[in-house]
């Protein structure tokens, strides 16, 4: 194989983009928009002035070239708004860099993605309850995604990104807002996410599950036969997520306000890495907060976060994979969670 001798690479990138939009009232009920926008970005470094040096590769192109569009239906009754929508997404692509990488890991295409989302909103008595809630589904092609590459004279791993993966984003979205009286108001948000690679492979999930070492597993039937990571879940992506608040607020005298805020907030466990080993576990936080606002420029908060003492992680991420040079296992690194906190603030606006 060829590989690239480059240690530090230099880059420039020029974008240059053409956006336009476009809206019609067909009736006063119902409104059609559209947005489009042409984009070219080209990548100039010395990882791309090294490839093309190589025969093969003398044609390959550093300009990544793309078109989005966004389209919109909005139906009006009253106080009521029912809309669809179909959008488009792309990361553009780039160069890996890195000494000794195979000259065909070096270029990352464009990654893309297709969303469509029905939604509803609506205020109810008198405006005193407000309703939003949708449902999308997302298609994500080309998904970029780390990997890496042990060099065959066993040296040091070397992390790249690939084109690996598309995936399948489904879910849905509440939002309330209720004023129960004019001092106490309710603020509730709910989303269900779930995303599934539906056509993936990893060569990292290969030795893994198999134990074959890295040439073995970047032979195409091994890497289909050990490597799939077919409906397992994105990483970092909780599959639901709660937030409730109650918000008081009372004037204590022509002059101070006085607010009291009790919220919690919930997100279902994520995974660490595609491989969906390692997870963080249920996070649920409250916080309170009780304090008063005086003559418009100064608040006075005292402040308790995480009251329940949660110490479950933020996130686990993945690190330096040495592995297979038997230097070290994975290396994970973990952001504790903040224990309980106690205080308070004083702000003045001038």
């Amino acid at each position: 194989a060829d590989f690239i001798e480059t240690t530090l690479q230099q880059s420039q990138t020029i974008n240059k983009a053409l956006m336009g939009s476009l809206s019609y009232d067909i009736t006063d009920d119902f409104i059609l928009s559209a947005e489009v926008r042409i984009a070219s970005d080209r990548l100039d470094s010395n990882t791309y002035d090294n490839l093309k040096i190589l025969p093969e590769y003398q044609d390959v192109s550093n300009q990544f070239n793309s078109t989005t569009t966004r389209t919109i239906a909005e139906y009006y009754h009253g106080e009521q708004l029912i809309y669809l929508s179909r959008s488009e997404g792309n990361s553009p692509g780039f160069f890996n860099d890195g000494l000794g990488l195979p000259a065909e890991l070096v270029r990352v295409e464009e990654e893309a993605l297709v969303m469509y989302e029905l939604g509803y909103k609506s205020s109810f008595f008198d405006n005193d309850l407000y309703v939003a809630m949708s449902i999308f589904t997302m298609d994500w092609k080309n998904q970029q995604l780390t990997d890496s590459h042990i060099p065959e004279n066993n040296s040091f791993p070397i992390s790249y990104i690939a084109n690996k993966a598309k995936t399948v984003i489904e879910g849905v979205e509440l939002q309330l807002k209720w004023r129960v009286q004019d001092n106490l108001t309710v603020d509730v948000g709910f989303s269900y996410t779930d995303a599934q690679f539906v056509n993936a492979f990893d060569s990292n999930q290969c030795r893994i599950i198999s134990g074959l070492g890295t040439n073995e597993c970047a032979q195409p039937l091994n890497l289909e036969n050990f490597g799939s990571i077919n409906k397992q879940k994105l990483a970092q992506v909780p599959t639901r997520e709660l937030h409730v608040s109650f918000n008081y607020q009372q004037y204590l005298n022509d002059t101070v306000l006085g607010v009291v805020r009790l919220a919690g907030n919930y997100d279902s466990s994520r995974y660490s890495h595609v491989h969906n080993l390692i997870e963080t576990g249920d996070r649920t936080l409250v916080s309170l907060n009780i304090g008063a606002y005086i003559d418009d420029n100064l608040s006075i908060m005292f402040f308790g976060k995480n009251l329940t003492n949660d110490k479950t992680p933020t996130y686990i991420l993945r690190y330096i994979d040495a592995q297979s040079v038997a230097y070290s296992d994975r290396a994970f690194p973990v952001a504790p969670g903040r224990g309980r906190e106690y205080g308070i603030t004083f702000t003045y606006q001038f």
